[in-house]
């Protein structure tokens, strides 16, 4: 919120009244905004002198205090474990608020004799698979899901067996409850149309296991199962599907079930349809099932003609008659096919494969490209044209010869009349508007959301599904669990000039007053001014922006008043990347002419990410500078414009600068001496993310490697780490890696690298390394236990001979389907609908003996928050329940782009975003240099497609000068 207060309004307080007494009023009073500090003058944070400047409460530095001293008291039956890490204990601290609702379902089974299920892997192909094959160590090609499933149907009609005890997954797995089909079968059916057309489907069932799912679960509560517990319950959970994938009035897409007739339009092209994902989780209570409201965008499904017409802005359809397209508008519908990633659908006929995915369009029309047709024997072949094989072949008679032809990823080429996009296979990026528009119609506060969530599982009704019971299973009650929680107390902030500040527990502060803990010096500033802001508003802005930093400390080697920043000014429309990278050499050189020091670069924008990538390619790979991107929509300047809360914007803006300048803006009250496990220790906090290029399959992948193409965009590894014993200074190391590849390749080098920089910066080594990673899920816990994990032991080794630290590893998930809603009737243990920060959740729907929790660290403005889940994998450190989870909550609190407590733990987060920087590296390089900057893209994907040129695949190298700073931030 800035030092305004955001939302809040500013210095007069915003809403609230304040209570205070001091300086530092009340909540929302005196200097607090929305949610300021919760001071009634300087108080001692304990009995004992403190020669601090205080903004405490004295009832909180009691609680406070309390909580450190039950801390301390360590469990002392904590046990040696060579595997994954187990419960230690349950969380204790905080103030225990009874419960909070789940979205969990219980599930039971019926009875003792719950059937065994019998597993089958399953093809269905077009021919005989028994018959010999060219190359027998390939895969037979499957049908199409939707025809896989209708063959299974097929199967089990002829053979009558009972279709409510099977659940398939349209692919290659098969769960029949108990004795009935053989071990081994071939057999063929034929699939019918509705243009009366016919295809013959060959099945193939081969028996593989058998799995005792009740046993399991029995064991599972008990402790006494595997830890990896997903294929034993496999089965369950496609049985819960099933009603869903027969039901004409649904769909499935990705991991979701939705309504084909509920949804809203984001834009003519595109609908978010309305419906709800499922997770069959395996708990301390048994089985349950997450049942979660979910949205999907989904393509209109139109003729791929009109995406034609659309995309090239031609008003009328008959005008696509008139003649060929031009090279300019081929090229603009690669470019939005290369955003889209679209599955076409031919409608020339029914049989034989009909969805493909989009690669392209011909450059040439149908008319003339022309092919050799081959006939029975080489000596028969004729060259044809696309245009004609279609009228000989299909009797199709095209009426568009003269427009280019829709090219599938397997080269096949389709005349675009014949195709229509099929909604279903698609992966398009949505637009900043429709993006907008998603955001409002998801964001539904959490009693709106549980109640359309019971009148979907109502409408579902799981009560009344004769699969399940056929597995043996039931749902007792449409009534979501309620699980125990408790509320962690937030920490002191450690700011500038022996302030500590306790924040309160709304999540976010009010710095008014308040300096950085290490100010930096802005020592040389540049200028690049794409959007032609007018020069009036350009010093009121550079003016404030002094402003900003000066109130919370921070220095300015020159004097702005006559010193004159260089700057360059674009004024056209068309800014191609020679002209960023032109634009930047030249500022740079003046700026450093001038100031005798490299420049922070300040870039406008007019609009947000507009040339964002192609400016952060060339600050961190080719200059060596940092540099500040600001949007003039979002801050209120530029032509036409009335600059409005420029102060309070710019606040949030001097959190950045001072971090990449190499400043500190907050620190933990002395620091992590509030863990009692780590009191005395060097500690090393690490945190992982990695980023995968959008609309890319694992079968894209894996296609591309057996052809040895390397033009698949890269995913981007990067691993944080802290340089200093408060943990509040990181730097990152950023790799490429196999597109989609979640585990880290290099992370052993990658973990050497670090260690060596933070030898380099504490003349030591730390005798505990802790490490937050993000991005996998429990299918990847083992991965991460057997490689992960040991990368790290392994790069210590390779440090100094006999370097043996202390290793915790702590996963990070926000992917997950459990949402935590305070229950009804609470109004006290309750923000904006939601529940509270600090929020902590470890029974009844965590695993029993797993290290595992959830934790809801940040405020949630609008929507339904989703609380992160934390495991611990391994654990040398010996943490308790209570220390890890207060720690994890308080690194939410240190994160230096705001002034809030983040969703997860800062060193992740840093991770997140240094990830993205890898990409802008990756996708600029990619840039035609002749070729204006895109303007639909989204800071989270950062646009482009997941195909290039394989010599521009590469991420550029960051410069040196930017190795040791947290230009990420």
């Amino acid at each position: 919120g800035g030092y305004d207060g955001g939302r809040g309004g500013g210095y007069d307080g915003g809403r609230g009244r304040g209570r205070g007494e001091g300086s530092f009023g009340g909540r929302g009073g005196g200097g607090g905004g929305r949610s300021g500090g919760y001071g009634r003058g300087p108080r001692p944070i304990t009995g004992e002198e403190i020669p601090f400047r205080t903004v405490i409460e004295p009832e909180a530095a009691s609680n406070l205090s309390e909580m450190m001293r039950k801390l301390a008291i360590r469990p002392t039956t904590a046990k040696e474990s060579t595997g994954r890490a187990t419960r230690p204990g349950f969380g204790t601290l905080g103030k225990d608020i009874g419960s909070v609702l789940s979205n969990h379902l219980p599930i039971s089974f019926l009875n003792a004799n719950t059937p065994l299920l019998r597993l089958y892997d399953v093809t269905v192909c077009r021919k005989d698979p028994r018959l010999p094959r060219q190359d027998p160590s390939k895969p037979i090609p499957m049908l199409e899901t939707e025809k896989n499933r209708k063959a299974i149907d097929m199967l089990f009609a002829n053979k009558k067996w009972d279709k409510n005890r099977f659940a398939y997954d349209g692919q290659k797995l098969l769960f029949i409850a108990g004795e009935m089909a053989p071990d081994s079968l071939v057999e063929s059916v034929k699939l019918l149309y509705s243009d009366g057309s016919s295809e013959e489907a060959w099945i193939q069932l081969v028996f593989t296991e058998m799995r005792d799912p009740a046993s399991y679960v029995n064991s599972f509560v008990s402790g006494r199962a595997n830890q990896d517990a997903q294929d034993p319950i496999q089965g369950i959970d496609l049985a819960f599907r099933m009603k869903s994938f027969s039901d004409p009035t649904k769909f499935a897409y990705k991991r979701g079930i939705y309504e084909r007739g509920a949804f809203k339009a984001l834009s003519p092209r595109m609908n978010a349809h309305v419906g709800f994902s499922q997770s069959l989780q395996l708990t301390t209570s048994g089985l349950s099932l997450a049942v979660d409201l979910s949205y999907a965008p989904v393509p209109v499904s139109e003729p791929l003609i009109e995406m034609v017409r659309k995309t090239l802005n031609i008003q009328d359809q008959q005008a696509l008659m008139r003649g060929p397209l031009d090279p300019r508008q081929i090229k603009m519908l690669n470019a939005a096919v290369a955003q889209s990633m679209l599955t076409i659908k031919v409608k020339h006929r029914q049989t034989g494969r009909t969805t493909f995915s989009l690669a392209s369009f011909s450059s040439i029309p149908a008319q003339k490209i022309t092919f050799e047709l081959k006939g029975p024997s080489d000596e028969t072949a004729v060259i044809s044209t696309i245009e004609k094989y279609y009228l000989d072949r299909y009797k199709v008679k095209l009426r568009y010869p003269n427009l280019p032809c829709a090219v599938t990823k397997k080269g096949d080429m389709i005349p675009i009349e014949l195709c229509d996009i099929f909604p279903l296979g698609a992966n398009r990026k949505l637009s900043t508007t429709e993006t907008a528009e998603m955001i409002l119609h998801c964001a539904k506060p959490p009693a709106d959301r549980m109640q359309e969530l019971s009148q979907l599982i109502e409408r579902r009704g799981f009560n009344n599904d004769k699969v399940i019971a056929g597995f043996g299973l039931k749902v007792p009650s449409n009534n979501f669990l309620r699980v125990p929680a408790r509320i962690l107390r937030q920490p002191f902030l450690h700011y500038g000039r022996n302030t500590i500040l306790d924040p309160g527990n709304s999540g976010d502060w009010n710095l008014r007053d308040i300096f950085f803990f290490t100010p930096a010096r802005l020592e040389s500033l540049a200028i690049v001014d794409f959007a032609n802001v007018p020069e009036d508003q350009m010093r009121m802005f550079l003016d404030t922006f002094y402003g900003a930093l000066k109130d919370k400390g921070m220095g300015i080697s020159f004097d702005p008043k006559s010193v004159k920043v260089p700057k360059v000014v674009f004024s056209g429309h068309y800014i191609s990347t020679r002209d960023v990278s032109n634009a930047l050499d030249n500022v740079i050189r003046d700026a450093t002419r001038v100031f005798n020091k490299l420049p922070l670069v300040l870039v406008f924008q007019k609009r947000y990410n507009e040339q964002y990538k192609v400016v952060k390619h060339f600050c961190d790979a080719t200059f060596g500078v940092q540099s500040q991107c600001l949007v003039c929509d979002k801050i209120g300047i530029g032509q036409g414009k009335e600059p409005r809360g420029l102060g309070s914007r710019l606040a949030g803006v001097s959190l950045k600068v001072n971090a990449k300048l190499g400043g500190e803006n907050v620190r933990l009250y002395k620091d992590l001496e509030f863990c009692p496990v780590l009191k005395g220790r060097k500690v090393m906090i690490m945190g992982a993310d990695v980023s995968h290029p959008t609309g890319l399959t694992k079968a894209d992948v894996a296609k591309a490697a057996a052809e040895k193409n390397m033009s698949l965009i890269p995913s981007v590894v990067a691993v944080t780490a802290s340089m200093n014993l408060s943990c509040t200074r990181y730097i990152a190391e950023v790799r490429q890696q196999t597109s989609l590849q979640e585990e880290i390749q290099d992370f052993e080098a990658i973990t050497l690298g670090l260690l060596t920089e933070w030898y380099k910066n504490m003349k030591q080594l730390p005798d505990c390394i802790v490490m937050y990673r993000d991005g996998v899920s429990e299918g990847q816990f083992r991965m991460v236990e057997d490689k992960e994990c040991q990368a790290i032991v392994k790069a210590c080794t390779h440090v100094k001979v006999g370097y043996n630290p202390k290793i915790t590893f702590i996963t990070v998930q926000k992917r997950h389907n459990t949402r935590l809603v305070p229950s009804p009737g609470d109004t006290t243990h309750i923000m904006n609908g939601n529940i509270v920060p600090g929020t902590t959740v470890d029974r009844d729907i965590t695993h029993p003996s797993d290290f595992d929790f959830y934790l809801n660290s940040h405020k949630c403005l609008q929507g339904t928050t989703k609380a992160a889940k934390y495991c611990v994998i391994r654990d040398d450190v010996k943490f308790s329940a209570d220390e890890v989870q207060v720690l994890s909550y308080w690194l939410c609190y240190i994160f230096f782009r705001c002034n809030k407590a983040v969703s997860y733990p800062a060193p992740t987060y840093y991770a997140h975003w240094a990830a993205f920087r890898g990409r802008c590296r990756i996708l600029a390089e990619a840039e035609d240099n002749d070729a204006s900057s895109e303007t639909g893209s989204t800071a989270s994907s950062a646009g482009g497609s997941a195909l290039v040129d394989a010599k521009l695949r590469n991420m550029a190298q960051l410069h040196p000068n930017m190795k040791s700073t947290m230009y990420f931030v």
